[in-house]
């Protein structure tokens, strides 16, 4: 069996946190398909922060608090290089730049230097790390151009905001990988799981993709980021750009032939029937991925919906959930038995 995820922000990394408890990549084919397109320059190393998250999480590093980077990372690298360079880049949080972090990184950017594609680059990471298969969804940059109208005068272009309209053009000049794009093709399950709104609908232009969604032979779930109290001011702006209703509705349009089963936030039930019109099955569900119970009931919740359900409801499963129910009891009671001493 095959299965294949694509990792757009850091819901979808918790989702693919949750998919990890329950299918192994030992026992089924698992393809990470990466949304590479955040990356950004630390000095001359290229660094893909999506792609080094999905690393750790394999590797079982990830700092699951924050999402982001390896908990207790050693910091050696950013902490001399903060002291003795006045230039240095500015970071938000200096522990997501830790050694671990940067590692993968540095052989990337090796690997690119000497004309290997992004694919081949992390291919041979990832082979010696995991039994999963990453690939990025693209192995070609996002070339953005300000046009005219949004030049500000006496502004360098560097310093420009891209405007929405700008950057969804550049990302219909890119194209699929191949290993996505037979990643794609070849998985009996295709789960995308609640990446931004703004992402999905970027995504979506990229060459080949949508050819490949409707080309696909396996069953293809979307997991909405939606719900009526949570959607960021870029999301909003990208629904706008698009002339799409920022709601559930909105997305079901783009989706509209690439998707069986569309599973929408339960705030957002009232729409379930108007989505269903657009020839897709629409499951209802609380869609809170913060804690690992969350993520594995939501994991358990779509898998049922596909060919992977007799692994979530076989007697082993449910006998080593009910053996994982009890170390965390035990963890617990131990924990709270330290603190009062």
């Amino acid at each position: 069996m095959r299965a294949s995820i694509l990792v757009s922000g850091k819901e979808s990394l918790k989702f693919l946190n949750g998919f990890l408890q329950i299918i192994s990549p030992k026992d089924v084919d698992v393809n990470v398909i990466v949304d590479t397109f955040d990356f950004f320059n630390f000095y001359d190393i290229r660094v893909y922060p999506q792609l080094t998250n999905v690393l750790l999480l394999l590797m079982n590093q990830l700092n699951e608090t924050k999402w982001t980077g390896k908990h207790n990372d050693s910091l050696e690298i950013s902490t001399f290089l903060q002291k003795i360079d006045e230039d240095f880049p500015a970071v938000k949080e200096l522990d997501e730049m830790g050694d671990l972090f940067l590692a993968p990184n540095i052989l990337i950017t090796h690997g690119l230097k000497k004309n290997r594609q992004l694919s081949t680059c992390i291919n041979e990471i990832s082979k010696n790390i995991t039994e999963a298969s990453v690939m990025p969804l693209s192995n070609d940059e996002l070339e953005l151009e300000l046009n005219s109208k949004e030049l500000s005068e006496g502004e360098e272009p560097s310093k420009q905001k891209i405007s929405i309209a700008s950057m969804y053009d550049a990302f219909e000049s890119v194209t699929l990988s191949q290993e996505a794009q037979t990643a794609i093709l070849n998985s009996e399950v295709i789960l995308i799981p609640k990446p931004p709104a703004r992402s999905i609908l970027a995504i979506l232009r990229i060459q080949h993709l949508q050819e490949a969604l409707k080309n696909a032979v396996g069953q293809i779930i979307f997991v909405s980021p939606i719900t009526e109290t949570k959607l960021d001011s870029d999301s909003l702006l990208a629904f706008q750009g698009t002339g799409l209703a920022a709601s559930a509705i909105g997305l079901s349009k783009v989706l509209r032939g690439l998707v069986d089963v569309h599973v929408i936030d339960k705030i957002e039930e009232p729409l379930k029937n108007r989505i269903t019109r657009y020839g897709m099955k629409v499951v209802s569900y609380p869609l809170n991925l913060d804690t690992p119970k969350n993520q594995l009931e939501i994991v358990e919740m779509v898998l049922k919906l596909t060919s992977f359900r007799d692994i979530v409801e076989s007697l082993e499963y449910k006998a080593k959930k009910e053996v994982d129910s009890l170390k965390q009891g035990l963890k617990k009671l131990v924990g709270g038995l330290k603190r009062k001493r």
